[in-house]
């Protein structure tokens, strides 16, 4: 049931025609900005970035072949690797990565298209939620590809896919609105002192739509969720306490929030009562705050890898002669710095909601409620989230585990168009009083989005993609040159050794060890093994033996052999190919790149599992 605001919006469009409307725009941004037509789809995106990318390919290629991601069986050996000791909750990217599976098993094309899908989704939501509040269908769709295709998407990409799945947090905004306007969810105005039940089936319904949805979102979005939900009822009910029913709607939400994650967390709390905690898996530090904070500088500043050069020099990211060709180089940036920028249209949607927040023209609280509304939510998230907020209270004296604030940019993201779709659609309304006035509107629109997304998309976006394609197939075929030849579920011993999970390797990439296990079908890696676990502590302590005795000992654990990426040693692995060929000869196998080898150990003597 549509509610009145969409049905007097005087939409051109169908609402089923916003959405696909919506949806082929957003297919043909994808495939612009990111050149797609040079891609193989079967290569994962950001395949020699590296970074958290390597890390969540593997969960994806897991997810794929057990049906979760939490569980590897092939990874850790003579372990398995178990991210219970890792507990960033991620289960819509899961349960959305498992829905691709059942279309292909094709890790390429799952991992690709659940990034695309990200976009599609991100403006599908927040398409949903303008509508709500009134807005036009021409400026929803463009405002919603703007809010999809922000420089905090790209940055995210699929080094951070749970990240890059924000789509929940419009719906969340939207609940926190009608909390505010005191639009009854599910709590009716009290008799006498008692609330009543009076629940509503449209907004009731999205309610618990939008708290399922940033419940598994994550850590992160489902805290920020609830911070906002509950600024939100104190925000209502201090407006007018005689409505304090709209406290206990917020309240209410907030305990849902908490016991859908609570559900979640439950495998991780009976893991670490069966074996106990691992301090070590998991290290956060105060100071990190420091350097994933959240700033007003990011946020209103360009890009360092903005489309116009002049003004690349405003972000903190800058340098004198930044790689504008490289990929790998804009995801290595801080993450505040570089996921933060709101672009130019964000920018000054920020700015109206500070202005209107602190100062409250008459003639825009009241012609334009939900912008009034939308201000104290804005200043309420700002107050909590920005560097020497609430936010730093909670890193030094509570815990330093919730560190990157700065990820409630997308959030303010969101806020901020809306507030521009609310005041661009003030004018349309105003000025599109015939047919001829709103087609020529609507051309103002399409160009001012296209101007828009060209100065928020940052440079540097385009993967390497013949890089890629070159070296998937390199270790492609290196892998399946190794499950080839030695029997089905052989275990393989990978060096250097690199702790997992967060290694502070300067080599190569912390999760750059992955390759193998995403390439094969059969095999068990050792990369994976959870720091402070029986395993780790295993594998690091025969690595330190003479390589003799090092052989030995794996080959007495069931190893057949030992994979080397050479990238990993300061010396290009000279010294240990050097051990390693003295005791078993030369590599059976390198990759066409040079990079990895491998040597086989022949039959091994026992399999003695060391667990965990």
């Amino acid at each position: 049931m549509k509610s009145q605001s969409v049905r007097n919006s005087g939409s051109l469009f169908t609402e089923s025609g916003l959405y696909l409307l919506a949806a082929l725009f957003v297919g043909i941004v994808l495939v612009l900005s990111l050149r797609l037509w040079e891609s193989d789809l079967q290569v994962p995106i950001h395949y020699t970035v590296g970074g958290d990318s390597d890390f969540f390919l593997a969960l994806f290629k897991n997810t794929l072949e057990t049906g979760w991601y939490t569980n590897a069986p092939r990874l850790g050996a003579p372990g398995v690797m178990d991210l219970h000791d890792f507990p960033d909750l991620m289960t819509s990217t899961f349960v959305l990565a498992s829905v691709l599976g059942q279309l292909t098993d094709n890790l390429g094309y799952v991992f690709n298209g659940f990034y695309g899908l990200t976009f599609l989704l991100a403006t599908w939501t927040s398409l949903f939620v303008m509508r709500r509040v009134g807005v036009t269908g021409p400026v929803s769709v463009a405002m919603s590809l703007i809010f999809a295709f922000s420089p905090y998407h790209f940055y995210r990409g699929m080094n951070h896919p749970h990240y890059s799945a924000y789509f929940p947090v419009p719906l969340v905004l939207l609940i926190c609105l009608w909390i505010i306007e005191g639009k009854t969810l599910f709590v009716g105005p009290a008799t006498v002192w008692l609330p009543r039940w009076q629940w509503s089936w449209s907004r009731g319904l999205s309610a618990v739509l939008a708290i399922v949805l940033i419940s598994i979102a994550g850590p992160y979005y489902a805290i920020f969720g609830v911070v906002l939900l509950l600024a939100s009822g104190l925000i209502a009910v201090v407006r007018c306490p005689a409505r304090w029913e709209r406290g206990i709607e917020a309240s209410s939400l907030v305990l849902l929030v908490a016991a859908l994650y609570a559900v979640q967390m439950v495998p991780y709390w009976t893991y670490r009562i069966k074996n106990g905690v691992n301090p070590q898996a998991v290290q956060r530090d105060s100071s990190d705050y420091y350097s994933f904070a959240l700033s007003l500088n990011n946020l209103l500043m360009p890009s360092a890898w903005h489309p116009i050069q002049a003004v690349r020099p405003l972000s903190l990211g800058y340098e004198p002669v930044p790689d504008l060709s490289s990929n790998a180089a804009f995801h290595d940036q801080n993450e505040a710095v570089g996921s933060n920028p709101l672009g130019l249209v964000g920018s000054c949607g920020l700015l109206a909601l500070v202005l209107t927040g602190v100062a409250a023209p008459v003639i825009w609280t009241q012609s334009l409620p939900h912008l009034a509304n939308l201000a104290s939510l804005s200043l309420a998230a700002l107050v909590f989230s920005l560097t020497g907020g609430f936010s730093e209270i909670i890193a030094l004296h509570i815990t330093p585990l919730l560190r990157s604030y700065n990820r409630m940019a997308v959030f303010l993201s969101f806020m901020a168009l809306l507030a521009m779709a609310i005041l661009i659609n003030a004018g349309f309304k105003a000025w599109a009083t015939s047919v001829r006035r709103r087609y020529a509107l609507i051309g103002l629109v399409a160009v001012g989005t296209s101007l828009a997304l060209w100065e928020q998309i940052p440079a540097a976006i385009v993967p390497a993609y013949a890089r890629d394609r070159l070296i998937y197939q390199s270790d492609h075929d290196f892998v399946q040159k190794i499950e080839a030849n030695v029997k089905s579920g052989s275990l393989i011993f990978q060096l250097p050794i690199v702790e997992f999970p967060e290694s502070q390797s300067s080599e190569i990439s912390q999760y750059d060890q992955m390759r193998g296990f995403y390439h094969s079908k059969q095999l068990r890696w050792s990369f994976g093994a959870i720091k402070g676990r029986r395993s780790s502590v295993w594998q690091k302590s025969v690595a330190t033996r003479p390589v003799s005795d090092f052989l030995d000992a794996i080959r007495k654990a069931g190893f057949a052999g030992v994979y080397v990426n050479r990238l990993g040693y300061a010396d290009q692995g000279l010294r240990i190919l050097g051990e390693l060929e003295s005791n078993l000869g030369s590599p059976q196998f390198v990759s066409r790149q040079g990079d990895l080898l491998f040597f086989p150990l022949g039959t091994p003597a026992a399999t003695s599992p060391t667990g965990r």
